[in-house]
Formats: C-alpha cells, sequence, structure tokens
C-alpha cells in the first residue's frame, strides 16, 4: 500500500510472516530502484486526468480543494491542487530528480507491528540499513504566506449542473507549540474532529 500527504509519503506492506523474506528485497528495490518508465507515466497521467474529470463533478471533492485554497491561499502548498495542464506537464526527468532527493536520499522511519518474526530487526538492516537516508538531506523551507483575503469570512461556488450541494467549515489550527495545543486536540477528540 503506498499514500501520499502534504509532507509525507507511506509504503506499507502487510504479510504473513512466513513471507517477510521474499517481500522486503521487493520494498527495497521500489525505494531504490524504480526506472519510471515513460509509457507508464503516459497512462498515470491520462488515468489521473480521467479521475479528476470525474472527481470535480462531486460537490464533496470541490468543497475540498476549496476550503484549503481558502484557508491557506493559492499560492501557499496546502492551497494548491491538481489540474489538466500540471498532469500534461509532469516529465520523467523532473520525476527521477523528485524521487532521488526525497525517496532515494530523505529521511525514512520505519516501523513494524504485529506478531513479529525473529530475526526481523537484522532482516530489516540487511535491506535497509545501508541506504543513505538522511545523508546531506536538507528538508526544503517555505516561507509562503497566507494569500487569503482579509475579512472574508465565506465563498459560495453554484454548479448549475449539480444534483448536491456540500458544506465545509474550517478554521486555523493552533501551533503544535502554542500553549492550549492540548486543550484544542482535547476538544477535537470529544467533537469528532
Amino acid at each position: 500500500n503506498r499514500a501520499c500527504y502534504n509532507e509525507t509519503s507511506t509504503l506499507t506492506l502487510h504479510c504473513l510472516n512466513k513471507h517477510i523474506g521474499e517481500l522486503l528485497p521487493v520494498v527495497e528495490e521500489l525505494i531504490t530502484d524504480s526506472i519510471f518508465p515513460e509509457e507508464e507515466l503516459a497512462i498515470f497521467k491520462q488515468n489521473q486526468k480521467q479521475r479528476l474529470s470525474v472527481s470535480l463533478k462531486k460537490s464533496e471533492f470541490v468543497a475540498g480543494r476549496l476550503i484549503d485554497s481558502y484557508l491557506y491561499g493559492e499560492k501557499h502548498p496546502y492551497g494548491k491542487y491538481s489540474s489538466h495542464a500540471e498532469y500534461d506537464a509532469l516529465n520523467r526527468e523532473e520525476l527521477i530528480s523528485f524521487y532521488n532527493t526525497y525517496y532515494r536520499n530523505g529521511n525514512c522511519v520505519i516501523f513494524t507491528a504485529g506478531k513479529l518474526p525473529a530475526g526481523l530487526f537484522e532482516l530489516l538492516n540487511k535491506h535497509f540499513g545501508k541506504l543513505p537516508f538522511g545523508n546531506n538531506f536538507q528538508k526544503p523551507l517555505h516561507k509562503i504566506s497566507s494569500t487569503k483575503k482579509p475579512g472574508e469570512k465565506f465563498r459560495i461556488t453554484n454548479d448549475e449542473n449539480g444534483v448536491q450541494g456540500s458544506i465545509r467549515i474550517g478554521r486555523e489550527f493552533p501551533n503544535r507549540h502554542h500553549p492550549d495545543f492540548l486543550k484544542v486536540m482535547v476538544l477535537n477528540n470529544i467533537f469528532g474532529g
């Protein structure tokens, strides 16, 4: 399983203990030796553009995109969202450069859970211990302020062809170093946030 978020990505392996020895080399290869063939990139771009076209007809999806750009501003990394033009602009060379910087040489943390087999630490060290995670890695610093219009409290986007509506309510979250951060987290859990 794989997932990408604004600041992190995850690669997850679920398997029976008896298969871990055969599967860890495959995971290692994914991290170190991906080649991104041009044909597969073309298929990916086409599939993503089709998926985006379908999603843009769903009010929930559109509202989710708009709330991020509203809260952070369209120039902020969290306020940006994908478009057909951005998928068209993807190229293999930039993808490989990003992969080398943030996957092959990026920071990495490995978590294990479940009934762990004997010798798992040795296997993990064999396949991932020699990799250059974190060496010479510099986290990019984004000093981008919000471009939200001051005083604007709401935005309405009406789709004349839509059959459903969605409402998003959001607010800026306190910094985790703020003295009231824990109180906000407790309230968030009480109200199901």
